[in-house]
């Protein structure tokens, strides 16, 4: 039974700031390639022997709801449910991204977020989360839990913790008992050259404060040490303090990694 290889140029300094496919290759020869800004913005490939362009077009929550051609017509649609399964569709055209804007393996009927493979069928991952998780946050202790089994509000494009903008987040848990944190504190937004690493996470005030606390005594702000506001501290001794704030988040540190990726290649 003959088998076909499909290789992947993956790209992790991108503008949507995770990795993504650039290319797909078989026999050596690219096949179908995909082009991004802030998310993916469209997808080139070959069918039979002629490359045909779609673009992708998205709904509030970041799925892909139909592609479009040159011309304007859209050629494909979907709708899912809150977990991600295709309720209705229509359409041929070959496509991985969709819903949360995901890529879908047709292989294995999973969705791949990177950090874990995500079955929207039960609406869990297939592995453990590697974070330990809070008895402060009580679905943070369940290993297999998708968005803390709220996929309306949230995203996980790390297969990992919610953590998403600032701005999103804040939307989102605006009127609730918790709090937005920084995961780099906006007061050292000015050490960045673009507007900086934005990422967050909702945390309870019990959980904040402690993060607080930590930035004051790996960096102080207050009285002893007034380096950062007079401008002396340095970018490194930020990340540096990030570093330490956070050994014990794995995914947070994979998050700030790859926002220093973005911002700051080397």
């Amino acid at each position: 039974m003959g088998t076909t290889t499909t290789k992947y140029l993956v790209d992790t300094l991108n503008p949507t700031g995770y990795s993504q496919v650039m290319d797909e290759l078989v026999s050596g020869s690219v096949t179908r390639t995909f082009t991004y800004g802030l998310r993916a913005i469209s997808e080139n490939q070959l069918i039979s022997g002629v490359w045909k362009p779609s673009f992708y077009g998205y709904d509030g929550h970041g799925n892909v709801r139909f592609l479009g051609n040159t011309a304007g017509t859209l050629t494909d649609t979907y709708q899912f449910d809150a977990f991600g399964m295709v309720i209705a569709s229509s359409g041929t055209t070959p496509n991985p991204y969709l819903y949360s804007g995901e890529r879908f393996d047709s292989n294995l009927n999973l969705y791949h977020l990177r950090a874990r493979y995500y079955n929207m069928l039960t609406g869990r991952f297939e592995t453990m989360d590697p974070a330990p998780g809070t008895i402060f946050s009580p679905n943070s202790l369940h290993k297999y839990l998708f968005t803390a089994d709220n996929p309306v509000n949230f995203l996980d494009p790390l297969g990992e913790e919610e953590i998403e903008d600032y701005a999103f987040l804040r939307s989102i848990y605006r009127g609730t008992e918790y709090q937005i944190h920084h995961l780099i504190e906006k007061r050292f937004a000015p050490l960045f050259l673009v507007a900086g690493c934005t990422i967050s996470v909702a945390l309870l005030p019990s959980d904040h404060q402690p993060y607080t606390n930590a930035w004051r005594q790996q960096i102080g702000y207050n009285g002893s040490n007034a380096s950062v506001t007079t401008g002396t501290a340095t970018l490194q001794q930020v990340w540096d303090a990030a570093m330490l704030i956070y050994a014990g988040s794995e995914d947070i540190l994979n998050a700030l990694e790859q926002c220093r990726a973005q911002f700051f290649p080397q």
